[in-house]
């Protein structure tokens, strides 16, 4: 009996037949009572073949591979006979985890009891073997569970898996090797966390791998296991083309077939024929109606091996198959494929019961709810009612964090049909829905790059939210969809710095603070790798290159790094703490925030132009409270702001564009409707502009505020910049600044070729005491001073850093930009977002080139030289949105710092500096630089050859000269 169930050659149906009547006519002799040990080794043997066996109807088959492994138990106690014991624990698991009767989620329980119970005696030390296939096992049943976090739970069948792996290496057990590999991979292809594209990509490389042992010739059916596995992973597939990716699942399911035969393979063959259905329903190439009509035989074929009677779950899962390619079949009458779509999802629900199988539940109402919402025939209301009850139903299980890939599906479903009725609240709670799975999504992900592609797939969510909640009249609830759709990373990262488990030591968070600011870092090094290259250098494959690329090495580097922060957290073992880091998006105490003369003005341009654009303002109200009062631009306005934007971006920083800016900035006025907006502000004098996506360029402070007058908005208020109002709030919130820390530190002229550089610098020492700054002038300014220890703790301490210098904005790669230090080294974002710690920083100047520019991307990720800032510790940056004049902004500079003491805020200071050098005569400039400033007579007479190229009355009117800074922050 034994041989033939091992047996390889013949054919397997009739060996298995054979092990059959073998172990039945020994047990006829091997009585329980005579020979009680034999008797329940040949029972279990026959357990072994009852559960392969391809003959009779296969939920008996496996009831009779249960009741013989139970009757070996009887005698194979765990006191008498641990080992073997274990062995037919391990056994009754695997029969368990494929059981057709009874009820789906108990039989996976009962299989992983049955593995962890195995796992008491296989040991690692005692039974390596047996402990990592016992691993493999308890890795499928988890990869299937239905109880329990779907997240979670697909964590512990990797790990479980990956244990395997540490016994099963490919020069040992090469097979076992290919198998737990093709395991690992299953779950890497239906995994949550993490990035989905990464996973499938890790998957397909098991899986080739899987293939150098599963070779056609020498394992056929482990062969053709591995190309189904393919076919189903190539079918998901995200990188590459669509259209490839669905031929390559095509040919991988065809060449399974070629082994998985209907007479030798039955079950093997209708999962296959199921697969390929799924793969026409999707496939681009051919001609769509005999694509559907080919994945209709596919299903078909398919319910010839999968009865109702005979496997139940598997005919669910093809009925809603057939369900899907009805509802999009394209032949016969469109009323009748809809009716029979929805007799199929009927149906699969008489067996994928919510208590049974939740997921596919879920799955089939959601499926259920869209034929529903295009459905011909019936009541019209009523069908509406139906799709909005199935997708409400889904959503009870596609919650946001177990499922969030099915929950972005589903609740935007939810909320376009109920947006389209107009019941606000129902599509609020979809859009919602959504939008909380994308976080979740993004939270698992590990570049930053994925985080914003998938923010940026999703943007249409956000604009919807924004417009179901404004028709709603929940103001709130439509800021709040528009902070969550801007400035995240930068966000989290800020927010997320002060959060540490609470039991941790001052040693713990120390090392805390460090492995997030290197896992921040190495996320930060991958995004400028394109989504094109190798991301499988986590995969432990062998035959890997030994000279990883820059790309492979920081992926590894990441990965060792978070696994470093799993284990420091596991160490510190506050339970809570993994739930707390990530950050939920909220709106401020705009109490806090708002005095009875500030407002705030938030900004909203969705990605699609041809919908409304939207500002939001937030104003005190006389109770110490707060308003929020949204106003709707039309598509049409938002065509003109877009021109207008565009218009002023065309020929950005040439000399045609200095002389027309005020012309710009005039028709941009008028675009962003600043008077109708001001009607709406008589009563305050500070703003507070949240700017979004191109608006960060725009000079705000200097807009005309009508077209017949002068006057500019930076007069009539004082202007103030922010990337968020979350952003705003964590600004608002950093630690006093301590009084009594040296006051100053500059950058001078590295290059020594800015002729006004070393008078601004010069000058501004001149405000404090000598014995409390620090200048790095001209070729001292280097990376090596800059990271010096004593530097490094003057700067954790200065109130005011200054760096006059040249300067490299990067606008098609943000993070590539630099300031220009001696030496001709670059300090780079990545250089201050790694090392620079400025926790008392007040006042951070940039009196560089663009250096207040920032990327503006649709999801407003703010990225540019001042985010690092942010990160690094500052309180507010301030940086030029274009090529400044040299003479303008030293003299600019030196104004400033000397109304800095006059004011309580760096805002007031710069719009006294700012209106002062717009309103300077050149007789006023030499006379302040002789007189007040104490100027040497040869740059006195540099400075007056330099003025004779200007106009003698007001040389610095135009806003080219003195608007270009811009005052970030608090």
């Amino acid at each position: 009996g034994v041989v033939y169930l091992d047996r390889i050659r013949g054919e397997r149906a009739n060996n298995l037949e054979m092990a059959i009547a073998s172990f039945q006519a020994a047990l006829e002799i091997y009585t329980c009572q005579a020979f009680p040990q034999d008797w329940a080794g040949t029972k279990n043997n026959l357990g072994n073949a009852y559960s392969n066996r391809i003959q009779g109807e296969g939920a008996e088959n496996l009831e009779m591979a249960i009741a013989s492994f139970q009757a070996a138990l009887e005698i194979y106690t765990r006191e008498a006979f641990p080992e073997k014991w274990a062995m037919t624990q391990n056994n009754l698991g695997s029969v368990y985890l494929n059981r057709i009767r009874g009820e789906g989620a108990e039989n996976l329980e009962m299989a992983i009891a049955s593995f962890q119970a195995a796992l008491e005696i296989y040991t690692r030390e005692a039974f390596p073997e047996k402990w990592a296939a016992t691993q493999n096992n308890l890795g499928v049943a988890y990869l299937d569970r239905i109880r329990g976090e779907r997240a979670k739970n697909l964590e512990i069948a990797i790990a479980s898996h990956q244990a395997a792996l540490e016994i099963y290496t490919r020069e040992a057990f090469p097979e076992k090797w290919a198998l737990t590999q093709n395991n690992l991979v299953n779950v890497y292809s239906s995994r949550i966390r993490g990035e989905e594209a990464e996973n499938l990509e890790m998957a397909i490389a098991s899986y080739q791998a899987a293939l150098e042992i599963y070779t056609r010739q020498a394992f056929p059916e482990k062969w053709a296991a591995t190309q189904n596995n393919l076919g189903i992973v190539y079918r998901n597939r995200i990188r590459g083309e669509e259209a490839e990716n669905l031929e390559m699942a095509i040919a991988f399911y065809q060449a399974a077939l070629e082994i998985f035969t209907r007479q030798a393979f039955p079950l093997d063959w209708a999962m296959t024929q199921n697969n390929l259905g799924n793969v026409y329903l999707d496939r681009i190439r051919g001609e769509g109606a005999e694509n559907l009509e080919m994945a209709i035989a596919s299903y078909q074929a398919a319910l010839e091996i999968y009865t109702r009677q005979a496997f139940p779950e598997k005919w669910a899962l093809t009925q809603n198959n057939l369900g899907v390619v009805y509802h999009h079949r394209i032949r016969g009458e469109e009323a009748e494929n809809l009716e029979m779509s929805i007799i199929c999802y009927k149906a699969a629900l008489e067996i994928y019961t919510r208590e049974a199988f939740p997921e596919k539940w879920a799955m089939t109402q959601n499926n259920l709810g869209i034929v529903y919402s295009d459905r011909t025939r019936g009541d019209g209301a009523e069908n509406l009612e139906m799709a909005i009850a199935s997708f409400q139903a889904a959503l009870e299980i596609y919650t946001p964090s177990s499922f969030p890939l099915e929950c972005l599906k589903t609740g935007p479903n939810l909320g376009d049909l109920a947006f389209e009725i107009e019941n606000w609240e129902i599509a609020i709670f979809g859009y919602d829905q959504a939008i909380s799975a994308v976080e979740q999504s993004r939270y698992w992900a590990v570049s930053e790059l994925t985080k914003r592609e998938i923010i940026e797939n999703n943007l249409s969510i956000y604009e919807k939210m924004v417009q179901a909640s404004i028709n709603n009249q929940d103001y709130s609830q439509a800021l709040l969809t528009v902070e969550r759709a801007k400035s995240q990373t930068l966000i989290e990262l800020l927010d997320s710095t002060d959060l540490y488990p609470k039991n941790a030591t001052d040693e713990q968070k120390q090392r805390i603070s460090e492995l997030r600011r290197q896992i921040s870092t190495y996320q930060q090094q991958l995004i400028p790798f394109t989504a094109e290259n190798n991301y499988l250098s986590t995969l432990s494959i062998q035959g890997s290159s030994n000279n990883p690329t820059p790309e492979t090495a920081l992926r590894i580097q990441l990965q060792t790094a978070n696994e470093q922060f799993q284990q420091l957290l596991e160490e510190i073992g506050d339970s809570d703490f993994t739930l707390t880091q990530q950050v939920t998006p909220q709106l401020p105490d705009f109490s806090q925030l708002l005095d009875s003369e500030t407002a705030i003005l938030e900004w909203y341009l969705p990605a699609n132009n041809e919908s409304n654009f939207y500002l939001f303002l937030i104003t005190p109200t006389p109770d110490k409270n707060f308003q929020i009062h949204p106003l709707t631009f039309t598509p049409e306005d938002h065509q003109q702001l877009q021109e207008a934007i565009r218009d002023y971006r065309s020929d950005y920083g040439e000399t045609t564009w200095e002389s027309q800016l005020e012309k710009y900035l005039q028709i941009l006025s008028q675009a962003l409707h600043i008077p109708k907006i001001l009607l709406q502000l008589t009563n305050y004098q500070r703003l507070i502009l949240i700017p979004h996506r191109e608006l960060h360029l725009i000079p705000f402070h200097a807009l005309p505020i009508s077209d017949s007058e002068s006057q500019l908005l930076g007069d009539k208020f004082l202007v103030q910049y922010a990337p968020s109002c979350q952003i705003l709030d964590n600004l608002s919130q950093r630690p006093p600044l301590d009084p009594h820390s040296p006051p100053f530190f500059a950058i001078q002229n590295p290059t020594q070729d800015l002729t006004y550089a070393d008078l601004e610098v010069e000058q501004l020492c001149r405000q404090f005491d000598p014995q409390q700054i620090l200048v790095l002038p001209h070729d001292k300014a280097t990376k090596t001073a800059l990271n010096q220890q004593k530097t490094r703790n003057f700067l954790g301490q200065t109130t005011y850093i200054h760096f006059s210098c040249h300067g490299e904005f990067d606008e098609e790669f943000p993070r590539n930009s630099y300031l220009r230090l001696a030496n001709r080294e670059k300090l780079t974002f990545l250089d201050i977002f790694e090392n620079l710690d400025i926790p008392n920083c007040r006042l951070l100047i940039l009196s560089a080139c663009k250096m207040g520019l920032v990327e503006t991307p649709p999801t407003d990720d703010y990225v540019g030289l001042a985010s690092a800032f942010f990160y690094a510790g500052t309180r507010t940056v301030m940086g030029s949105l274009w090529e400044a004049d040299d003479l303008a902004t030293a003299l600019l500079m030196i104004r400033l710092y000397l109304e800095l003491p006059k004011f309580g805020s760096v805002v007031e200071a710069l719009r006294e500096a700012q209106y002062w050098l717009r309103n300077v005569s050149c007789e006023e400039v030499l006379a302040w630089l002789r007189g007040g400033l104490k100027l040497r007579e040869n740059s006195l007479e540099e400075c007056e050859l330099y003025l004779e190229l200007y106009d003698d009355d007001r040389p610095f009117a135009n806003p080219i000269y003195w608007s270009a800074f811009t005052a970030i922050g608090i």
